[in-house]
């Protein structure tokens, strides 16, 4: 492992040493977190505006994207289509505005944008861009472990969690064969391919790890897939989760334990909740720990 790597779970599992209680706290923690997301997303969109021939490898980001969505997308689907047996129960209330967690997940690629035009206009790169992403990366991480104790997950019971754990290492293998299928058809050497099949659909994670070893480009191929992820995960849980729970749990990836959650929980009941969580922390664990191991393959 190496030390930068060492550095993110050290954040991580820092935060997790501190336990939260006072719901105003924990609501500046949650405001703190949006904000930092924002940055690194704005600093990843003016690192590809100071790029020359912006168009050319904006253009090619896109559709080396939406290869890599569409393969990992089929491997998942077809490795959770057999059924991983798990107890569903009723679902709760209605179903929660795909639409507003929709627009409120495309806000994040217009933030992109954002940085893309004043990096444009500015057209000077910033010398401590990278120092000050990855700043913000170890702060996030950080404030992520203290949600996590705040919120009284234990990690026995979800390493405990036997369908969680299932779910989760289908995910990770059909993802990565996925991504080496993308890689072959695009001709992306294999550890950027594996690299760019990990993220799990935790966007500004994945986004700025790969661009702060391979470029932007790269970057904004990763933060692309992962949002994608999310947006087609919003759609396709509320339709597949009465019928296969696994696959849209797992489909969810990392955002199973967060930002899908109310929508697996209202969708598929309560009794879906215990194994999302362990899914997505899983996940959530492997995304920080993959990525740098692959990039690091000669």
């Amino acid at each position: 492992m190496s030390f930068g790597t060492a550095l993110f779970f050290v954040a991580l599992f820092a935060g997790y040493g501190i336990r939260v209680r006072q719901p105003s706290a924990l609501k500046r923690i949650s405001q703190s977190l949006l904000a930092i997301t924002l940055g690194i997303l704005f600093l990843m969109g003016y690192g590809l505006g100071t790029l020359e021939n912006m168009a050319e490898n904006l253009m090619l980001a896109l559709e080396m994207a939406l290869l890599f969505l569409v393969c990992i997308t089929l491997a998942n689907l077809v490795g959770l289509l057999p059924t991983i047996r798990m107890i569903t129960g009723e679902a709760v209330g209605g179903r929660p505005s795909l639409l507003g967690m929709a627009l409120e997940s495309l806000m994040f690629a217009g933030i992109v944008v954002v940085g893309m035009v004043v990096g444009i206009l500015v057209n000077k790169p910033f010398a401590l861009l990278d120092s000050l992403a990855n700043g913000l990366l170890y702060l996030m991480l950080l404030l992520i472990g203290v949600q996590l104790r705040s919120s009284d997950i234990a990690i026995k019971d979800v390493l405990l969690n036997k369908t969680g754990i299932r779910i989760a290492a289908t995910v990770v293998i059909t993802a990565l064969l996925g991504g080496l299928l993308a890689g072959w058809i695009a001709g992306v050497p294999v550890n950027v391919s594996l690299a760019l099949s990990s993220g799990f659909g935790w966007y500004s994670l994945s986004g700025i790890m790969i661009g702060d070893q391979l470029g932007p480009v790269y970057g904004s191929v990763a933060f692309l897939v992962d949002l994608s992820r999310e947006l087609v995960a919003l759609l396709l849980i509320p339709f597949v989760i009465r019928r296969n729970a696994p696959m849209a749990i797992g489909y969810g990836g990392a955002t199973s334990m967060d930002y899908t959650l109310p929508v697996i929980e209202r969708t598929g009941g309560v009794h879906c909740v215990p194994v999302a969580v362990a899914s997505g922390f899983i996940l959530s664990l492997s995304a920080p720990l993959l990525i740098p191991v692959f990039l690091g393959i000669a």
